[in-house]
């Protein structure tokens, strides 16, 4: 990019060499002119990069981008729903979601169709990859303190709440707070959307 902007410049200066007359005034308008051609020049090459930016962009380098970020979003989900929070971290097949004025949600990333960003928010262009971390090991690290739980469950119209009592390999343990309290074992992988409330 030197050369070309070198050859610019000097064809600038070709052109203007006739009409010089040794002002001050003359030799601004040089000096502009070359400013102005190394400024279209950056430009060039930021739109370059921009490209190739979204040309290689992934789902999951965006969502990690925008996590670093903390970004504030609104996720749409494939159920219709929207959730409104800060991204705060990206496992392989997890969101977690902070919200200020309710406890964080976890979502199953297969469970989000869109992410909004508030006006004025970088639309993060990412390509790296996530943490391993899944779904599955959220639940079986929080089931030892038997926390109170929300479930989201895939086919499912009522939201399964009660307490969180075992998780294994693919399958969680909740006592349930409907009126005749009960243990239910739950299919982890049809589980969309957990929140831990502690």
């Amino acid at each position: 990019m030197e050369p070309h902007h070198e050859r610019r410049s000097g064809e600038l200066a070709k052109n203007l060499s006739g009409r010089l007359t040794g002002k001050a005034d003359d030799f601004v308008e040089l000096l502009g002119a070359a400013t102005s051609d190394r400024d279209s020049d950056e430009r060039q090459a930021r739109r370059w990069h921009q490209q190739i930016e979204e040309e290689s962009a992934t789902w999951e380098g965006t969502l990690l981008d925008l996590a670093e970020a903390s970004a504030l979003v609104a996720l749409d989900t494939t159920r219709g729903d929207r959730l409104v929070g800060q991204l705060r971290a990206i496992g392989s097949d997890v969101i977690v979601l902070h919200r200020p004025t309710a406890p964080d949600v976890w979502i199953r990333r297969s469970h989000v169709a869109t992410v909004g960003l508030l006006e004025g928010t970088r639309i993060a262009r990412g390509s790296r990859t996530a943490s391993p971390t899944t779904f599955q090991e959220l639940l079986f690290a929080a089931a030892s303190g038997r926390p109170r739980v929300s479930f989201l469950v895939s086919g499912l119209t009522a939201v399964l709440s009660g307490v969180l009592l075992s998780c294994g390999t693919d399958v969680c343990v909740v006592r349930t707070d409907a009126d005749v309290r009960r243990s239910i074992i739950v299919y982890v992988p049809a589980v969309c959307e957990a929140t831990i409330h502690g």
